[in-house]
């Protein structure tokens, strides 16, 4: 099996996305979310997420996504055989 194929299956491009919507989400509803009922004479806190981070975790994310779908496709085509295909009725 190709990685084009394990990446079309295992929904390589919808990890990334999802990580790209998250990330955008965080950006637009984070700085909106009030944090203290009043101002603290402290500093702002930092809204920033760690892009190193979330890229680890999407990257986790797709590498277990690509051995679920290779174990099952192994699991799959472990259970085929060729004498139980002749034995379909026409």
């Amino acid at each position: 099996m190709s990685c084009q194929a394990l990446t079309r299956e295992a929904g390589g491009r919808e990890v990334l996305a999802g990580a790209g919507a998250g990330l955008l989400a965080t950006r637009v509803a984070l700085p909106r979310v009030p944090e203290f009922a009043t101002a603290p004479s402290t500093p702002p806190l930092l809204y920033e997420p760690s892009l190193g981070l979330v890229a680890m975790v999407a990257g986790a994310a797709l590498v277990a996504a690509f051995a679920a779908v290779a174990l099952t496709a192994e699991a799959l085509l472990r259970g085929i055989r060729a004498d139980r295909l002749r034995q379909a009725q026409p």
